[in-house]
């Protein structure tokens, strides 16, 4: 039931910020979060308060994408939860898409907080530079 519970909850979080609103987001997030998107491109994170991440989250928000999960996994126990969200989000101005990707969001939980996240996205200028990469060694 813990773990139904978490599931639907994280899905609820997530379709609030697809519609704009970070704060129950925001309300969930740990005192000592450590918040990291990694790759090598602007929306690059490795945050350690609270600021960082709303900053981050009012960025993305602008940006209009639209994070959609397309599944939840959810394992342990209530004090040491394991949240594994795998997505697809995209962006799109008059009715055309001008962005896709997808990737998957790994967050450690601890009793309806969450102290860490780690956002793994397949990012286009991150793909861009391993194929010119490939195209210099060849």
């Amino acid at each position: 039931m813990y773990r139904w519970t978490v599931r639907k909850l994280t899905g609820y979080v997530l379709r609030r910020l697809r519609d704009g609103d970070a704060g129950l987001l925001l309300r969930l997030v740990a005192d000592d979060v450590h918040f990291r998107f990694l790759g090598q491109h602007s929306w690059a994170a490795d945050y350690h308060s609270m600021q960082q991440v709303r900053v981050w989250l009012e960025r993305y928000l602008q940006a209009r994408l639209r994070l959609e999960p397309q599944e939840i996994v959810v394992s342990g126990p209530p004090w040491n939860t394991r949240v594994c969200t795998l997505f697809a989000d995209r962006a799109e101005r008059g009715g055309e898409v001008i962005y896709e990707n997808e990737g998957v969001l790994f967050e450690r939980a601890r009793l309806g907080t969450h102290p860490r996240a780690h956002l793994l996205r397949r990012h286009p200028a991150d793909a861009g530079a391993r194929r010119h990469a490939r195209r210099r060694r060849s």
